[in-house]
């Protein structure tokens, strides 16, 4: 048989921001729990590889990262994963009036990227694997732990994959 896998389709389902004073000129160290839904639409499972990245951006200012968990995901099976992603001393400089405006207008866009190997499975083969890339934005009413996604561009539609051997 021949098995042609398709990338598992990403949501970004909450997140939670600790450590952001924008009322401070000092640096930040913000600390965003995302909650992230992998949905697996293939017939054969997908092993998830160690040292994923994880980014989240503000304009082009890296906010936070962290690694996603390494995991199997069955076949035709949706996974929820919760992760802490860190951020250390980010100086906002030019762009924290921005921020400011953003947040007062309950209307702040934030840039998830991930970089992602899996390695397909069919039973006891293991397929080629593929590394690609996802980056979506999802726009939250304020940075605080009560968070509100207002819109979400992240559910099944407007991937940049990049495929490739790794």
């Amino acid at each position: 048989m021949i098995y042609r896998p398709e990338a598992p389709k990403f949501a970004i389902d909450n997140v939670s921001v600790k450590g952001i004073n924008l009322a401070s000129l000092s640096s930040i160290s913000p600390e965003v729990d995302v909650s992230i839904e992998a949905d697996n639409v293939n017939k054969i499972g997908i092993y998830y590889k160690k040292n994923n990245t994880v980014e989240m951006f503000y304009k082009d200012i890296q906010l936070s990262n962290g690694l996603l968990p390494t995991f199997y995901q069955p076949k035709n099976n949706v996974t929820v994963f919760n992760m802490v992603l860190n951020g250390n001393n980010i100086v906002l400089d030019a762009d924290q009036k921005a921020l400011m405006n953003d947040v007062a207008l309950r209307n702040v866009a934030l840039t998830l990227k991930m970089k992602t190997g899996v390695r397909f499975k069919v039973g006891f083969i293991n397929m080629g694997k593929v590394e690609f890339m996802i980056e979506c934005t999802v726009i939250v009413d304020e940075l605080t732990e009560k968070a509100k996604i207002v819109d979400n561009n992240c559910w099944k539609k407007n991937y940049n994959y990049l495929f490739g051997r790794y």
